[in-house]
């Protein structure tokens, strides 16, 4: 069962029980999500083989924490959650992070290498130069969503991420999530955006000897596949799965498999 908390810094998370022969898994959601995100059949089912914990990094979802503009950069979340693993006592953590929070993860690793075990890096780019775009006009969908509502704009980001064909096997997630999400403010996501379309971490990947296992769906219209080529290219340590016939959130549309590639990776760089 997944206990919810926050720190005394006010930073919010689930966690599974703990288990000392195994070295947790954080997960760092994507733009405009949060742990609530992940829906709760997900998570679960990633706790019953590791355990987990999904936080909300600072202005995002259910955490606390006092921001301003310039606490949104990517040294400030690492700095938080390298104080967050500290808080709990934890010598070393594997990060799953996907999409925006790929890029978090990536930026965890290379301020402090000597806390991260290994990572996941979901359906994400190194950027800079990197950066594989999606079609002209979907980042500027993501930022400005069509809708006169909250339920109409997220149905506009949801299929972005997953295509209008596919949408309406997964709206029943979408309310879920919706009905225990905390938004994100408008803009904390414009910060995010800009990060994510400035950032470049192919000179981190390629000094890093760090195990790094990099997934994505092969029909991915938000994060096109060739990012995590890319990604796979530039880590030394790395392995790459394409999940067939899939788009943007793995976690939804084939969380078996998704589930089978993270634990087997961990089961691999597992460090008691």
């Amino acid at each position: 069962m997944l206990q919810s908390s926050i720190t005394d810094k006010g930073i919010f998370y689930y966690s599974s029980a703990k288990d000392e022969t195994k070295t947790p898994l954080i997960l760092l959601m994507g733009y405009s999500g949060s742990s609530d995100s992940w829906t709760k059949s997900f998570l679960e089912q990633l706790a019953s083989s590791w355990p987990i914990i999904a936080l909300d990094t600072r202005g995002t979802g259910k955490s606390t924490r006092d921001i301003s503009e310039s606490d949104l950069d990517y040294p400030s979340a690492a700095d938080d959650i390298a104080d967050f693993i500290k808080t709990l006592g934890y010598p070393k953590v594997h990060l799953l992070g996907y999409s925006y929070g790929g890029t978090i993860a990536m930026s965890f690793m290379k301020q402090y290498p000597e806390l991260c075990q290994s990572l996941v890096l979901v359906a994400t780019t190194l950027g800079g130069a990197d950066y594989v775009p999606p079609p002209k006009g979907v980042l500027e969908r993501l930022g400005n969503p069509d809708g006169k509502d909250l339920v109409e704009k997220t149905e506009c980001i949801w299929k972005i991420c997953l295509g209008d064909d596919r949408f309406p096997q997964h709206k029943a997630a979408m309310h879920e999530v919706l009905s225990s999400q905390t938004l994100t403010p408008r803009w904390v996501l414009a910060k995010h955006l800009n990060n994510y379309l400035t950032c470049s971490f192919r000179d981190a990947a390629r000094e890093s000897s760090l195990p790094v296992k990099v997934i994505s769906g092969d029909r991915d219209p938000l994060t096109p596949a060739a990012n995590s080529l890319k990604i796979h290219e530039s880590f030394p340590n790395s392995s790459l799965t394409f999940i067939d016939d899939c788009c943007h959130m793995p976690y939804l549309e084939e969380p078996k498999k998704f589930i089978e590639l993270i634990v087997h990776h961990l089961e691999k760089n597992n460090e008691e």
